[in-house]
């Protein structure tokens, strides 16, 4: 016998004359089948089971809380900080360790593995060979070999009433939704969307089981399950066309000019589905996005915009705010910080001015262009508001603008021969999107606004085949969306148009290339028009209630939360 025999068999004595003394049976039928413990196991079983769980717990290294019923077989491992609910099940030859979380009515079954930091929810099953596992490696430092590296943990959450397949394995930070169905060997490497079937290496969404199982949800559903998992999966792929290749500036199609516009759009493109924009460090970005923000007035111009000394050219009327001012402070936003500088051409606009200013705006003929003076100024107000001055209020803003709304159409303008509803429905938009809808008031008549919309939509002019733009479809669907927060009134109608326009566009989206800004047949791809489409179809998806998951969502000009007083987010 050699020394390492020797050590070994002493080793052994000596853990056998330290632990607990406990006889550990051959294996049983319950230990592959641990569901039918309850029902029919023996007095005997019932007995052992019993014993059994409070050695597991007075054992060195195991934290273990049960609520209620549960059956953990003898031959499973179980270490660590375990929290299982009751009537949960842990079968044979199964692996729980580190900090897991089981709801009630689980079964993890032979042979599974559950490690790391992982939360699962209620009525979850775990077929066998399944390897959720929420930690990693770190590889970081190239100095060590990756075994002497720290391990990181993220964590993977597991909604409640999900069937992990047989063989399948979850990696570190993924989120699965409620009711989903991971197929047996799906490899999944990114957050599963609610009442999803996915399989395959990486795991993909094969279509909704809201679909199979009639509950309203049909071909629209499917599309939209599989798009947004294009998106995240392209999102790289798409930024990388729109940067010139040398110096990595943003183009809005390749080859042209530096502009403002198409840095944000390209930061919010990938905030929308938690990417990075490639070859860019975050603090770079943040940096020159930054240094268009004028100190003074806190308007945001583009260097070729600005006169001799580096004061920005503003536009007409001045001093009050720009569109500029929302793309780079909703793009910082995406980056987590803001505006370095409060916006003092809109702080400083107060009570009787901003009520003059409100009266010089050209309503009654270009109600589109009022409605983005207040989108402007509401959304400076809001900045404001997050990061300055603290001003939480706008009532004067709120005051004017719900006394001079047409009870009629719950527009602020009014039907030119020329272009019909184009100039109030747009108007509204923008009017409601920077007030209302970012700070949480209601709309003053939500249901003439409606009705007023969902004519908009039958005017061939404008929604006639391959004459739509970006701006115009967002116009309708945002203000629908809007108020039907609001009120439940023509609901199927507005679902109908929301569905129209996510099965058309969802059609015209280019692999690699986005979307075009325009409707018509062989437009070019362009970078404003991908992140005004993306936020367009996310929009018809949440109306239709197809957004049940995080999934890709709309982020920096068109983000949806509402802030509170401007002083917290819900």
């Amino acid at each position: 016998m050699g020394a390492f025999e020797v050590k070994y068999l002493l080793t052994q004595r000596m853990q056998m004359m330290t632990e607990p003394k406990y006889n550990f049976p051959e294996r049983t039928p319950l230990d592959r089948k641990p569901w039918c413990f309850f029902g029919g196991a023996t007095e005997d079983e019932r007995k052992r089971q019993e014993a059994y769980l409070v050695h597991l717990a007075g054992r060195e290294g195991v934290e273990l809380d049960i609520d209620g019923q549960v059956f953990i077989s003898e031959d499973a491992t179980v270490e660590g900080k375990v929290k299982i609910g009751n009537r949960s099940f842990i079968a044979g030859e199964a692996q729980v360790a580190m900090e897991v979380t089981f709801g009630e009515h689980c079964t993890l079954n032979a042979g599974a593995v559950v490690r790391g930091k992982v939360t699962i929810g209620d009525g979850v099953r775990i077929a066998s060979g399944a390897q959720i596992i929420g930690f990693n490696h770190g590889i970081d430092d190239l100095e060590k070999p990756i075994y002497q590296q720290a391990h990181t943990r993220v964590g993977i959450e597991i909604g409640d009433d999900v069937w992990v397949g047989a063989n399948v394995i979850v990696v570190d930070g993924i989120k699965v939704g409620p009711h989903s169905i991971l197929a047996a060997g799906a490899i999944v490497t990114r957050d599963v969307p609610p009442w999803s079937v996915v399989g395959g290496n990486p795991a993909r969404v094969i279509k909704d089981r809201r679909a199979v199982k009639g509950k309203g949800v049909s071909k629209t559903g499917e599309l939209w399950s599989t798009f947004k998992s294009c998106v995240v999966d392209e999102t790289s792929q798409v930024l990388e066309r729109y940067l010139e290749p040398e110096t990595g500036i943003p183009q809005d199609v390749p080859g042209e000019k530096e502009r403002l516009r198409p840095w944000c759009d390209m930061i919010e493109i990938a905030a929308m589905s938690g990417s990075e924009v490639p070859g860019w460090k975050k603090e770079v970005l943040i940096e020159k996005i930054s240094g268009f923000q004028d100190p003074k007035t806190g308007l945001c111009v583009f260097p070729s915009e600005q006169s001799e000394d580096g004061s920005p050219i503003l536009p007409e009327p001045k001093g009050y705010c720009n569109y500029e001012v929302m793309s780079v402070g909703y793009a910082l936003e995406c980056m987590g910080t803001h505006l370095k500088y409060p916006v003092a051409a809109a702080r400083d606009l107060r009570h009787q001015a901003l009520h003059e200013q409100l009266l010089q705006r050209r309503w009654i003929e270009r109600a589109w262009g009022a409605g983005a003076w207040v989108d402007e100024y509401a959304t400076a107000m809001a900045f404001n508001a997050r990061y300055h001055d603290g001003a939480s209020v706008l009532p004067d803003l709120f005051g004017w603008l719900d006394l001079h709304a047409a009870p009629d159409s719950g527009m602020w303008g009014y039907h030119r021969a020329e272009d019909g509803l184009l100039m109030p429905v747009n108007g509204f938009y923008r009017l409601t999107r920077g007030s209302y809808a970012q700070w949480g008031v209601n709309l003053p008549y939500p249901e003439r606004a409606i009705d007023t919309i969902l004519a908009h939509t039958l005017d061939q002019r404008h929604f006639g085949q391959g004459k739509a733009t970006a701006c115009y479809v967002l116009d309708i669907i945002h203000p629908l969306w809007l108020c039907l927060r609001q009120v439940d009134y023509r609901r199927k109608e507005a679902e109908a148009v929301a569905a129209h326009w996510l099965e058309r566009m969802i059609g015209k989206w280019v692999n690699g290339q986005g979307f075009s800004f325009h409707t018509k047949d062989g437009a070019e791809p362009n970078l404003q028009g991908t992140e005004m489409w993306l936020s367009i179809v996310w929009l018809c998806a949440d109306l239709l209630g197809l957004n049940t998951d995080s999934g890709y969502r709309p982020r920096g000009v068109h983000r949806t939360e509402v802030w509170v007083n401007g002083l917290g987010k819900v």
